[in-house]
């Protein structure tokens, strides 16, 4: 696992996945899944997954159907903090989300803020007869309402909606808030999810250690084992091309949401002429 600190926060977080599952790279178990007591023993087995899996892996002897996450928001200045109030619906781009839900299990000098949701709706423009001038380059959407999310409520809604936190103001302007809750996603049935539990390990160093141990115990020299890991080089996976993958991964959600929720062009009417006046790039 991979630690790093929070700035401004006696915490460190730590990242449960470096070495993430990639298409046409990592291999994959057709049956079963990979524990810690034979996590050493599966290197080197299984199905290379396909750069594009059109068809599903047969993994028939698990079946995932729900993915599973934990947001922490905590009220400060630092301005990464201000994203939770950005329309969230990178799930729109992944066909096998059928539906979000959010459970707020715990709460501190926190309000019961509201959720707003909001549904893009291309065919407004052609019953209306009009285009919003003022937003030219924006999809076209109609907002649904908002919810109440006070401490135990569940909220589900469907991946066709957008959705946001609406700003919330502390309860006691002195003392330090936050708010916890569980993100769940429904998965299509029929679109298997595949998981890093049917990866076996690409962590180099684990491999590279174990085999240091077994020469050791049939008593070859150092020196050959030395020579055996340093020529598979960083087989399966190195730290450094894990570090690569998993930051592709988090530039790939960041540039999808911001490209939902900022304009690439902010345009003005100037006497019946649009004039661009400023560009947003969203890396």
């Amino acid at each position: 696992m991979l630690k790093r600190s929070i700035p401004d926060q006696n915490q460190v977080l730590v990242d449960p996945t470096p070495f993430p599952l990639v298409y046409g790279k990592t291999p994959v178990l057709t049956e079963g899944h990979v524990s810690l007591h034979d996590a050493v023993e599966s290197f080197g087995s299984g199905k290379l997954a396909p750069k594009q899996p059109d068809e599903r892996l047969e993994t028939s002897t698990i079946n995932f159907k729900i993915t599973a996450g934990i947001r922490n928001i905590f009220e400060s200045d630092e301005p990464d903090d201000l994203r939770r109030f950005f329309w969230s619906s990178h799930f729109q781009l992944l066909p096998s989300y059928m539906n979000d839900e959010d459970h707020h299990y715990n709460r501190s000098d926190w309000p019961a803020s509201a959720s707003e949701f909001e549904v893009p709706s291309p065919d407004i423009e052609a019953m209306l007869g009009c285009k919003e001038y003022c937003n030219m380059s924006a999809l076209p959407t109609q907002e649904i309402g908002n919810m109440s999310t006070p401490q135990g409520r569940l909220i589900t809604w469907p991946s066709t909606l957008q959705s946001r936190f609406e700003p919330a103001t502390l309860v006691d302007a002195i003392m330090p808030g936050h708010c916890r809750f569980v993100m769940l996603s429904l998965v299509d049935p029929y679109y298997h999810v595949c998981s890093t539990r049917n990866a076996p390990r690409q962590q180099n160093a684990w491999w590279a250690e174990e085999v240091h141990n077994i020469l050791a115990l049939r008593r070859f020299p150092l020196e050959v084992a030395v020579m055996i890991t340093e020529m598979t080089g960083g087989w399966p996976v190195s730290m450094d091309e894990a570090r690569r993958h998993q930051e592709q991964f988090v530039g790939e959600r960041i540039w999808t949401d911001r490209a939902f929720t900022e304009l690439m062009d902010k345009m003005e009417m100037l006497g019946g002429y649009f004039l661009k006046i400023e560009l947003i790039p969203v890396w």
